[in-house]
C-alpha cells in the first residue's frame, strides 16, 4: 500500500510504504555557525525495531563554500570530521558532496547560514502536562527582525544518581571450587556511591514563529520530565541547543516527528520514506534519507533540584529497581549463584533469615543500586554546579 502526502512547494513527496524494507544512505549533517570541527555522519537506514546502526566506512566527504573545498576526514566508522574548524558565515553558498567506497556520488542543495535567534531565558516550571505533574524545561527566544523564525532543538541531560544500598564492605569471591564455595566481605571505597550519568535527546522539538504577529517564542516546551523520573531524583542539569532552520528544513523534521515513532533518522519510518535536500548524481530515483543544514546557533544550560519544585513529594524512584535477594552460595552439586554470578550483585546486609526458603549468607541487589557506575559516570563533568 502506498500513501503520497504533499507538504506545498517545500518538502517533497512522501512516500508511505508498510510492506518493503530497503537500505538507504543516512545523512546526518549540519554545520553551524560555531567555530569548531565539524561532524558529519553517514550510515544506512536499518529495519523498524532494530537499533543496530550501520556506519558508512570509506567515503570522501566535502564540503563546498563559494568555490572552496572544505574536507572531512573519518575519525570513526561512518564519523567523518572536518580537517580544520571552522564557522559557517553568511551569505556563502555551502553544498555537501559526498562520493561512497563504491563510487556513487550525492550532493545536496545549496544551503545558507540562517538569521541569528537569541534564547532569551530557558527555565523549569511546576505544571501538569497531559495529566501528568511533573517539570517543564521552557524557553522564550527572539528572532529577526527580517521575519518568521523556524526553529529545531536538541538537548543534553545531565543528571547525578546517587547509589541508594552502596555499604562500606562488598561481598567478593574467595574459592569457587565446589564444594569451596566461599564468599566474604571486603572493605570498599567510597568513589561509587555518587555518579552523572548523560543522556542526549532523540525527540525533534520543532518551532515556529511563522504564524505569529511577533518573531517571539514564549514559554516553549522543549521538554517534560515527570516527578517519577529518575533523571530529577537529585540534581538535573540539561543544555539546551536552539538551531534556527529554513522552512524547508522544518517542514522536513516535521513529516518525521508525524511519521517516526522513534524519531531516529537512522531508521526508516514503518519503511517508509521522506526526501530530504540531498540527492544522488547518478540516478534521480535513488533515495536518500536525511538533511544538510546550515543553522546559526544559541545554547543555554540550567540546573535545578527536585526539592526545588517538589518540596513534600516522595523521591522519584532509581534508575534500576534494587529488589532485595538472598542467593545461595552453594547448591546441592555446584557453587550457588552468589558466587558464579558475584559481580551482578551489590552486597546489602547478612541475611538472617527475611528469605526462609534461601540459606544465602547474605542480601543483596543488583549490582547498579551499591555501584553508581554501572549506570553512570563517578567523575564529576566540567560544568557541573553543586
Amino acid at each position: 500500500m502506498l500513501l503520497p502526502f504533499l507538504l506545498g512547494s517545500c518538502v517533497e513527496e512522501f512516500m508511505f510504504e508498510n510492506e518493503t524494507f530497503e537500505k538507504l544512505l543516512v545523512v546526518d549533517a549540519t554545520l553551524t555557525n560555531e567555530d569548531k570541527f565539524h561532524r558529519i555522519k553517514l550510515s544506512e537506514t536499518f529495519p523498524f525495531g532494530n537499533d543496530n546502526e550501520n556506519p558508512l566506512q570509506g567515503a570522501t566527504v566535502t564540503v563546498d563554500a563559494n568555490g572552496s573545498t572544505l574536507t572531512f576526514e573519518e575519525i570513526e566508522p561512518g564519523t567523518y570530521q572536518a580537517a580544520t574548524s571552522f564557522s559557517a558565515l553568511p551569505d556563502v553558498a555551502y553544498r555537501l558532496q559526498i562520493t561512497l567506497a563504491n563510487g556513487k556520488q550525492y550532493q545536496s542543495s545549496v544551503e545558507q547560514l540562517t538569521p541569528p535567534a537569541s534564547i532569551d531565558n530557558l527555565y523549569g516550571e511546576r505544571e501538569v502536562s497531559e495529566g501528568s505533574d511533573g517539570v517543564s524545561i521552557l524557553i522564550n527566544s527572539t528572532g529577526s527582525q527580517s521575519g518568521g523564525s523556524y526553529y529545531r532543538y536538541e538537548y543534553i541531560e545531565t543528571f547525578r544518581l546517587d547509589a541508594p544500598l552502596w555499604r562500606t564492605e562488598e561481598a567478593y569471591v574467595v574459592e569457587n571450587n565446589f564444594p569451596n564455595c566461599i564468599v566474604d566481605l571486603r572493605p570498599r571505597s567510597t568513589d561509587e556511591i555518587t555518579c552523572y550519568r548523560t543522556e542526549v535527546s532523540r525527540d525533534i522539538p520543532l518551532a515556529a514563529t511563522s504564524d505569529l504577529t511577533q518573531n517571539t517564542l514564549e514559554r516553549f516546551q522543549v521538554n517534560f520530565l515527570p516527578v517519577t523520573s529518575y533523571k530529577i531524583g537529585y540534581r538535573y542539569s540539561v543544555l539546551v541547543r536552539q538551531l534556527v532552520q529554513t522552512e524547508q528544513a522544518y517542514n522536513y523534521f516535521k513529516v518525521i516527528n508525524s511519521f517516526s515513532s522513534d524519531t531516529n533518522l537512522f531508521s526508516q519510518v514503518q519503511a517508509g520514506f521522506i526526501a530530504g535536500n540531498i540527492q544522488a548524481m547518478q540516478s534521480e530515483e535513488e533515495k536518500v534519507v536525511g538533511y544538510f543544514g546550515v543553522s546559526s546557533v544559541a545554547e543555554e544550560r540550567i540546573f535545578f533540584n527536585f526539592r526545588d519544585f517538589f518540596p513534600t513529594e516522595p523521591f522519584p524512584p532509581y534508575i534500576v529497581d534494587c529488589e532485595l535477594r538472598a542467593p545461595e552460595a552453594i547448591l546441592e552439586d555446584r557453587c550457588g549463584p552468589l558466587v558464579t554470578n558475584i559481580d551482578s550483585y551489590s552486597y546489602v546486609r547478612p541475611h538472617l533469615g527475611e528469605f526462609p526458603l534461601s540459606t544465602g549468607p547474605y542480601i543483596v541487589a543488583l549490582r547498579a543500586c551499591g555501584y553508581c557506575t554501572v549506570v553512570g559516570s563517578n567523575e564529576v563533568p566540567e560544568f557541573w554546579v553543586e
